[in-house]
């Protein structure tokens, strides 16, 4: 048996035993049954299935489905994804500066951060983004957006955008630089006298704690 299937089995079965005072009723063998009916279903898919599938990749989709089920909170995360959240909780990364949602189908800036590259370069609030290195961004991922929008600092980045209220798509060349994003937007003091005030968090990062003091303090 292939090491990954092997491996699969045997975390399928640290987590069945972990699980097992919930389901009192079910067999020894009914949990080896449900082993061999998952390596069945593997095999399956790459032999029937209209595209080659990757075992890693099968896998993979295998553990996001077993902890989707259990609360809207848990989720896998691979490598990939892990590396993400550690750049996004430091707060800076070779980036354009820009934060980007997807509405309507289209990838539009929500604001380019002052004074970031992607600000210099003209890069407006609503701003429509078609393509990404000359690749259209019909169908392509909000992740893969970022992870192609992101990169090493003084390195160009090309992108196509449509300007709120126009038509016409222009080309923006953009170089990357170092992105410190501020976990902190926005202050206000409600009540002088009461020392009531407003502090909008937006994200939490490694020095969130840090800002909070000093905004606070000051």
């Amino acid at each position: 048996m292939p090491f990954i299937l092997r491996h699969l089995i045997l975390i399928l079965t640290l987590l069945l035993v972990f699980h097992r005072p919930c389901l009192p009723e079910e067999k020894e063998e009914d949990y080896y049954r449900n082993y061999e009916e998952l390596v069945k279903v593997v095999k399956l898919i790459q032999e029937k299935y209209i595209e080659e599938v990757g075992l890693s990749e099968l896998l993979t989709g295998a553990y996001r489905g077993m902890l989707e089920g259990l609360d809207p909170y848990s989720q896998f995360i691979d490598p990939e994804e892990l590396e993400e959240l550690r750049v996004e909780t430091e707060g800076k990364f070779g980036g354009l500066g820009i934060e980007v949602v997807v509405r309507d189908g289209i990838f539009t800036v929500i604001t380019p951060i002052i004074d970031s590259p992607a600000f210099r370069a003209g890069v407006m609030v609503g701003d429509k983004i078609v393509k990404i290195e000359g690749k259209t961004t019909d169908n392509m991922s909000l992740r893969e957006a970022i992870q192609r929008l992101r990169g090493k600092p003084g390195t160009p980045a090309n992108i196509t955008v449509i300007h709120h209220g126009e038509t016409e798509p222009i080309d923006i060349t953009i170089v990357r630089d170092i992105i410190s994003v501020k976990s902190i937007r926005g202050t206000r003091i409600l009540d002088s006298e009461k020392g009531i005030g407003y502090v909008a968090l937006t994200n939490f990062q490694d020095d969130t704690a840090q800002e909070m003091d000093n905004t606070i303090n000051n």
